[in-house]
Formats: C-alpha cells, sequence, structure tokens
C-alpha cells in the first residue's frame, strides 16, 4: 500500500515539473520560430493568456494535492504507530502486575524494589514480605492485593510512603490466620489516599508506624474505608514531632481505630481528624498519648458488643499521657445496650492525665458522658476537662482520690445527670450550662443561676450568657424560678416568676418579694374543688380554692399556703369571693355550695290494721315517701319480724318495719304493728243428690248419671264427682230396679241416695178384623210397633214427602228458566 502510494506521489510530482518544463519551453521560441503572422499572434494573444492561467492553476492544484497526500500518508503512519504501541501496551498490562512510567514489571515485587510511582496493574496476591527501601507511591487504581503473607507484606524503610486507591483496596482473607495487617512502616511520612481495606486480623494493626530514626513526622489519611476485627492506624514507638490529618474516612472495627503515640505538645505536633465515621465494638475510637489532637465533625459510635478488654476502653475519646485534644463538633456516643456496669464513656481521660477542650459537639456515655481519672502515686500529671459548649447526656465524673482530676464546665446542655455527679467528692466546678437536675452545688462561685420548667420539665440554667438564652425562650406557662444573682428579668406575660434569691428582684418593673411567686401581668384565677364533689351529703362542705398564683389573704377563709385557701359551709350557699394577686390584679370567683341536706324524708300512710286469716295483704298500699329536697322516694325497704313479708294465713302479730333513706343518706324508721285473726268456726253442711225414679221400656237406652246431680253449699257442684256405687237396671227386661248414688264434699261430708228404675214390657197393637192365623202360611206380623219405633216412622215418612216436593219444584223452575231462555 505503502508503495503503491509513493509511486502515484512521484508520478504526480514528474507530471507536474513537466508540465511546467514544457511551458516555460514554448514560451521560450526563438521569434524566428513563430511562423505566424503578426495579426494571427494578436488575434491569438488573448486565447494564449487565457491558456496560461488555466495551466497556472492546474499546476497548483497539483501540488496541494500532493501536499496533501503526503500529510495523509504522515498520519496514517501516526495511526499505524499508536495502534502498534497500544497493542503492545495492552499486552503488556495483562502480562505484567505493575509498571513505573513506560516500564512493566512482571511482579509487584519487582517494581517496588525499584520505587518511584509504580502503578498496579491487575488484581494480585502477595505472599511473601516485600521489603521497600526507596521513596514510594503504589497507585492501587481500581484494583486489589490479597495479603497471603505472614505478618505484614510490606515493610517500607523510607523517607516517604504513599498509597493511592479509586476503587481498589487491599484485603486479609480469613485463611490467612497468621496476618498482622498490609504495611508495617518505618518512615518519616505516610499516606493512605483512597480505597478499601479488609483485615480479617486478629493479630494486630492493619499499618503499623514504627518510629524512623528521625523520631519525626506526618500522616495523611483521606477517603478509605476500613472494616476489620482488630485496629487499624497506629504508632509503636514514640515520637518526638508528629502531625498531619486523618478526613473523609469510614472506620469499622472491634477494636480501636487509631492511636497515636507523642511526646511533643508544641503546635507543630498536631493531628486533625475531620469528617469521619467510626463504628467500633470495643474502642477507644481514638486513644491519643501524648501530642495534640484536633477533632470536628466525627461521628462515632462505641456499641459496647464486645467481650474482654479493659472496661475503660468502652470510650468514643481515650486521652493519656497529658496529651491535649480540643473537640470542636461531631458525635461521640458510647451508650448502647451492650454497655455493662462501668463501660460506656463519651470522653475519658484515665490513667496519666490530659487535658480535654470541648467546643461543641454530642458526647454521651452509659456511665458518663465525661469523665477524668488519674491512677495515685503513679502519674503526677492532672486529667482536666474543659467545656465550654455541646450537648452531653450522662454523667460528668472526676472522681478519684488523687485530687488532680477535674471537670469545668462553663457552658453547654447538660442531661441525664444524676446524684453521681452531685456527690461532694466529684471535683466537678460548673460556671455556666444548662442542666436538667440542679447542680448549684457544684458552683463554686456566685453566678446568675435560674430554673425554667417547660411542661413538667425544668432545666437549671447557670451564667450570665445561658440565663440570657434561656428568657429568651420563655412563654406563656413556663415556670421560672429565680436562684441566684439575678436582680431584674423581663418576661412575656403568663410566665410565672419564684423569688428565691433571698432579696427583692425587679419583674417587669414590679418588685417582687423573696419568696414570692407571681404570674406577670395575668388576672389570677382559680380552680374551687368541693369536699363532697357536688353529691348529696348530710355533712358540712368544705371548699378549697386553689388560685394560679400566690394572692393576698382571703376574709373569712382559712390560709394553707399562698396559692390556698379553705372554708366550711354548713348550708347550701352561692356567693362571690374576691381574690387579688401580689401586683394587685383582682377577680371574683364564684363559689356555689349545693346538695346539702341535713333532713329525714318523711313516711306516710302507716298505720296499724287488724287481718282475719287468708286476707290479702300488701305492706305498701297507702304507704309513700318523701323528701324536701330530693322529693317523691319510691325505695321503701320493709321487714317483717327480720322477715321480708306477713304471712296472712298463720294468726298472730307481726310487728313491721318501714325504712326509707334520700340521697344525702338521711333514714327515716317507721313501725306498724299487723294483727292476724282466726276466720269463725262454721258447719259445714252435706252435699245434696237429686234424683228421682225413673220408667223405661224394654230396649230403652239408660245412662245411669244423666238422671242425677249433686251440689254442696261449701263446695258448689259435686256432680262430676258422683260415685256410682250400685246399679242393677237391665233395660231388656221388664222389671224394678235400683241405682244407689254416694257424693263427697271437701270437708269428708258425704251422701246416698237410691232411685228406682222400672223396665215395662212393649205394648201389642190389636187388630181391628182379626184374621184367623193359618198354620201352614207364614205371618207378616212382624210384632208390634213399639212407642219409639213408630215415632221414627212417622219422622222419617215426613222428611221424605218434603224431600220429593222440594225436588219437584226445582225441575218446574229450570224447566220454566229454559222456556224463558229459548
Amino acid at each position: 500500500m505503502r508503495k503503491l502510494l509513493g509511486i502515484f506521489l512521484s508520478f504526480s510530482l514528474i507530471m507536474t515539473m513537466f508540465s511546467t518544463t514544457a511551458y516555460a519551453e514554448e514560451n521560450a521560441v526563438p521569434n524566428e520560430n513563430n511562423y505566424l503572422s503578426e495579426e494571427l499572434e494578436n488575434n491569438s494573444q488573448s486565447d494564449f493568456v487565457e491558456s496560461k492561467s488555466v495551466d497556472d492553476e492546474q499546476a497548483q492544484k497539483n501540488v496541494e494535492k500532493t501536499e496533501n497526500l503526503m500529510q495523509e500518508e504522515n498520519a496514517n503512519h501516526a495511526v499505524e504507530k499508536e495502534i502498534m504501541n497500544s497493542v503492545t501496551k495492552k499486552e503488556k498490562e495483562v502480562t505484567y502486575e505493575a509498571k513505573i512510567g513506560e516500564t512493566f514489571y512482571a511482579t509487584l515485587k519487582e517494581a517496588l524494589m525499584v520505587g518511584g510511582e509504580v502503578t498496579l496493574l491487575k488484581d494480585v496476591s502477595v505472599n511473601e514480605i516485600i521489603e521497600i527501601t526507596q521513596d514510594t507511591t503504589l497507585d492501587l487504581g481500581d484494583f486489589t492485593i490479597t495479603d497471603n503473607a505472614a505478618k505484614r507484606p510490606f515493610v517500607v524503610r523510607a523517607e516517604n510512603f504513599t498509597i493511592k486507591a479509586n476503587n481498589g483496596g487491599m484485603v486479609i482473607p480469613e485463611s490467612n490466620n497468621q496476618a498482622y495487617g498490609f504495611v508495617e512502616a518505618y518512615v518519616n511520612n505516610f499516606s493512605i489516599l483512597g480505597g478499601k481495606y479488609q483485615g480479617n486480623t486478629d493479630n494486630g494493626r492493619l499499618f503499623r508506624i514504627n518510629t524512623p530514626e528521625s523520631k519525626t513526622g506526618t500522616i495523611n489519611v483521606d477517603g478509605i474505608v476500613v472494616n476489620t476485627n482488630n485496629e487499624i492506624i497506629g504508632h509503636n514507638g514514640t515520637y518526638t514531632n508528629y502531625s498531619g490529618s486523618i478526613r473523609n474516612s469510614e472506620f469499622y472495627t472491634g477494636m480501636r481505630s487509631m492511636y497515636f503515640d507523642i511526646i511533643d505538645t508544641a503546635e507543630t505536633s498536631t493531628i486533625t481528624i475531620d469528617n469521619t465515621k467510626a463504628v467500633i465494638a470495643r474502642g477507644p475510637v481514638i486513644e491519643v498519648a501524648g501530642g495534640n489532637t484536633v477533632l470536628s465533625n466525627n461521628d462515632w459510635t462505641v456499641t459496647g458488643n464486645y467481650e474482654g478488654g479493659y472496661t475503660w476502653a468502652r470510650t468514643a475519646v481515650g486521652v493519656g499521657y497529658g496529651a491535649n485534644v480540643t473537640i470542636k463538633s461531631g458525635k461521640y456516643h458510647a451508650d448502647s445496650e451492650f454497655m455493662k456496669e462501668n463501660e460506656g464513656y463519651g470522653v475519658y481521660i484515665y490513667t496519666s492525665g490530659g487535658t480535654v477542650n470541648i467546643e461543641g459537639g454530642s458526647f454521651s456515655g452509659t456511665t458518663a458522658a465525661l469523665r477524668a481519672d488519674v491512677d495515685k502515686g503513679t502519674y503526677n500529671t492532672p486529667a482536666n476537662i474543659i467545656v465550654n459548649n455541646g450537648e452531653f447526656n450522662g454523667d460528668l465524673l472526676a472522681k478519684t482520690n488523687t485530687g488532680i482530676e477535674s471537670i469545668v464546665v462553663n457552658g453547654g446542655n447538660f442531661s441525664g445527670l444524676t446524684d453521681a455527679t452531685l456527690n461532694n467528692t466529684n471535683n466537678v466546678q460548673v460556671n455556666g450550662g444548662a442542666f436538667d437536675l440542679d447542680v448549684t452545688n457544684k458552683v463554686v462561685e456566685v453566678k446568675e443561676s435560674i430554673a425554667v420548667t417547660k411542661n413538667n420539665d425544668t432545666n437549671y440554667y447557670i451564667g450570665k450568657e445561658k440565663v440570657k438564652e434561656a428568657l429568651d425562650h420563655v412563654m406563656k406557662g413556663d415556670k421560672i424560678a429565680i436562684i441566684q444573682n439575678v436582680t431584674e428579668i423581663q418576661v412575656p406575660d403568663g410566665v410565672t416568676v419564684e423569688n428565691k434569691t433571698g432579696n427583692d428582684i425587679t419583674v417587669n418593673g414590679d418588685v417582687v418579694k423573696d419568696n414570692a411567686t407571681i404570674v406577670v401581668d395575668e388576672v389570677p384565677t382559680a380552680k374551687v374543688v368541693y369536699s363532697h364533689e357536688g353529691n348529696w351529703t348530710n355533712e358540712d362542705v368544705t371548699v378549697t380554692i386553689t388560685t394560679s398564683e400566690p394572692i393576698e389573704d382571703i376574709r373569712g377563709w382559712t390560709k394553707v399556703d399562698e396559692q390556698t385557701f379553705t372554708k366550711v359551709y354548713a348550708d347550701n350557699t352561692l356567693e362571690n369571693i374576691t381574690i387579688t394577686d401580689m401586683t394587685g390584679n383582682s377577680n371574683k370567683i364564684k363559689v356555689d355550695v349545693k346538695n346539702i341536706d341535713k333532713q329525714a324524708p318523711e313516711i306516710r300512710g302507716v298505720k296499724d290494721i287488724s287481718l282475719v286469716q287468708g286476707s290479702n295483704f300488701d305492706p305498701l298500699e297507702g304507704v309513700s315517701a318523701y323528701d324536701y329536697e330530693c322529693g317523691a322516694i319510691k325505695d321503701i325497704r320493709v321487714t317483717v319480724n327480720g322477715q321480708p313479708s306477713v304471712d296472712t294465713n298463720v294468726v298472730g302479730i307481726y310487728e313491721l318495719q318501714y325504712s326509707v333513706s334520700d340521697m344525702a343518706g338521711n333514714t327515716t324508721t317507721v313501725k306498724r304493728i299487723v294483727t292476724v285473726n282466726p276466720k269463725e268456726e262454721t258447719l259445714n253442711h252435706a252435699p245434696i243428690i237429686k234424683a228421682d225414679d225413673i220408667t223405661l221400656t224394654v230396649g230403652d237406652k239408660f245412662d245411669p248419671r244423666k238422671y242425677v246431680a249433686a251440689i254442696d253449699n261449701e263446695d258448689g257442684n259435686l256432680t262430676e264427682i258422683i260415685e256410682i256405687l250400685e246399679n242393677t237396671v237391665n233395660t231388656l227386661k221388664p222389671g224394678t230396679y235400683q241405682v244407689t248414688y254416694k257424693v263427697t264434699d271437701k270437708e269428708g261430708a258425704s251422701s246416698r241416695k237410691v232411685i228406682k228404675v222400672v223396665v215395662n214390657a212393649k205394648k201389642e197393637i190389636i187388630p181391628s178384623t182379626p184374621e184367623k192365623p193359618n198354620a201352614n202360611k207364614p205371618s207378616n206380623d212382624k210384632g208390634r210397633v213399639e212407642t219409639g219405633d213408630q215415632t221414627n216412622v212417622g219422622l222419617y215418612s215426613s222428611l221424605f214427602a218434603i224431600s220429593v216436593l222440594c225436588i219437584t219444584i226445582l225441575a218446574v223452575w229450570k224447566k220454566k228458566n229454559a222456556l224463558e231462555n229459548k
């Protein structure tokens, strides 16, 4: 391709040169060779000029084309070279583990031994300790180093060592139980910039920084995320001067995150830790042993979910060996549910003393938010915590028998305080602040002090600034107790002010006496309480008035305290009471005593009575009860000789007691005598049986009960219980018979009666001309028809005749209708 392009370019160049030469030669021909006439020459002059112009333009185009082709050729060569270089680079990056500049190394170890800017090209595993003796920056990029080496894979002995990463980092697998961490550095300047680091090790710190010969150095950590069950960053040895910063990072670990051991406390030896997050099981998040440390905008939590170790280690900030720590802002908490006794501190100065200045932030601890403690006889450096501001939840403890611990509170808001803070042996001094417990016994100098109660929640404010801040936020309904060193205040209307200073004070221009309480510029109100709570009573009623603020004495009332007065009423009363507060505001209070009833109700209609045995008796008939306050009373209770009623079937004298009570408890009882007399004796009459003798004809039916009845003067009709003792009647045979009846009444009286029943034979009917009987011919004589049989024949004959007549009439009527319809 390149050869053909070269031939083409050469050919174009030769042709261009040939054309130009020919043109020059043509114009250089001598005049004698010009055989054209002058006239023809003159005529063709213009054509010649035009032809020359065209040739020049073509030549220029050819030159430009040639140049373009040459540029394109050069560009093609550059692209081809870049492609070749890129392919080579990719092949190298796949093949090699690291590079320094454009020099590639088969292993990371080879590159690190050279030093300089070492770039990791892929994920690698380090199985041995690599000694780094040159200043080195290890750029992990997005790749990860897996530590399979014993102890730490990188031991650095140089002036400077830096680790950089984007999404890459380092990891210790769980299978490597011999690992201590990642880096052991003997350097002056150590930096970790970005990356993720996970170390599953129980043996040591991930990044161990040993003291170099110069005993000076710097540290710079920014943007890292670490997850381990052990320590993260720490010194081994002592520095004379050390500084640096740890920023924008996250630490999740089982033990402490950071440990610094620095002798020099000059300002140049300062480590700044800013905008970090830490969740630590044991703690502390940081232990500062000497030097200066500044903390700001951090979010640190110690969970306490850890077995073993020192209990004091369950702290967010640990300070010792005379270190100076300044906390400007952030959250430092150690108050989780896992904390045990004597565990959990926001800040703890322990063992060897030090100083912590708190300018702001949030602190909490299960045992104490702040604690200062020094071992007796071992260390002589005081442990001092100075609080100027912040939010604190938990006790303040500066309590040992060494006497060189102290917590000085100049400001801040404190909650969760207990008597442990107030203990007389606790070396806490309060100069200002807001507290949820009365800490005035910790105020050494006389300071402005007030207590403000909002919604039954009382806080104490000490110091001019805190008092002013509190007064600026009080509102109607709040209560203020002026404790000391405040002489004049301005508060909104409706605020209750109590003067406890021992002197008069001025509230909104009004003088308030010592021990007096007022409600600022409000008319006093009162709650009226009645001892009977408005119910009916037959006793005196005590009325209690409780006012909204202290008032002047009320004439005729008993004073219990500045806001409570009582009075006893024997009768129902309605009156208005005037109350006046200490600033002259007055109000009328209505007192309405009612439902006092001391008069018993009245029972009416109760008189003695005599009854005849067996009579009906209603003990409440004609009886009523009435109360002059409550009106009619329906609930009348009656008892009879201790029993509920009178038995009128039993002769005797009964004493009835009527009792009734009204709603006030007044009761009236009335007695009544009821006498039940026996009945007069009467003769019992025997019952009477009514029955007559009967005559029958043979064949008649006979019912012995049809013809008898029995009545009794006492029991009435006894017909149904008549007994038939004897019945000899036979209606098929003529003769005289008898029937014997008996009846007995309820008293046992009885009667008997015997009647006769005559049964006659049937009478024969004799014809007027009797025929001689023919012995050879059966007789048609059916016998004489009895009276009963004759009567039945006549009846049946009549009914038959009537039926025939009705049928005839019906037939005639139908026929007539049929003819009319035609």
